[in-house]
């Protein structure tokens, strides 16, 4: 048996059905394709690999808001690895898309998922769809001088995304979309397979 790691540590939960996603997930879990399920931390650190083509919103204001979240810049197929650790009952997620990089916080939260990327935290319920694994995203927060003030939808960031198995279920293909108020900021789509 697995020890369970004590809070804040980065080392491995007590197994697959503690982990952050399986937990939210709960009975829908055993029913998502093997390929979904193994794209995430089952306790232990998890690598994926891949090429994603990233999309680009049109116009001067989406272009703005790109370089002000520090988001991608550049369209076209990039390569992309994402590593998953476990810090506590949360996970970090590390993203490298091109030169881009990305990391952020996922914990639970009154059932939901929570992911904190600096200042902004937003809320997803997940969900199987069919063989799919979508994220719904419930609202938005921005985390200032310790207050924690709600995102009126019509300022807000809206994230978009689904994973479902690739055509050979070798991996995961993930679809997601950023926008604002107006359209496209922001969209990425393809394949990541785990590594070993």
């Amino acid at each position: 048996m697995a020890a369970r790691a004590e809070p804040g540590s980065t080392g491995e939960l007590a197994g697959p059905a503690s982990a952050l996603y399986p937990r939210l997930l709960g009975d829908e879990w055993p029913a998502l394709p093997e390929a979904v399920r193994q794209a995430h931390c089952d306790g232990r650190p998890k690598r994926l690999a891949g090429v994603l083509d990233v999309e680009l919103g049109a116009g001067r204001r989406a272009g703005l808001l790109r370089w002000l979240l520090r988001l991608p810049r550049q369209a076209g197929p990039a390569a992309t690895t994402l590593e998953i650790t476990t810090s506590g009952a949360a996970e970090i997620w590390s993203r490298r898309i091109g030169a881009w990089r990305l990391v952020s916080r996922e914990a639970a939260c009154a059932g939901a998922l929570e992911e904190t990327v600096g200042p902004l935290v937003f809320t997803f319920r997940l969900s199987r769809d069919g063989e799919a694994l979508r994220y719904r995203q419930t609202g938005l927060r921005l985390r200032l001088l310790g207050l924690s003030l709600p995102v009126p939808p019509r300022l807000r960031l809206s994230v978009d995304a689904i994973e479902r198995p690739t055509a050979d279920g070798s991996g995961t293909h993930l679809h997601v979309r950023l926008s604002v108020p107006g359209g496209l900021l922001l969209a990425y789509h393809g394949d990541l397979e785990v590594q070993p």
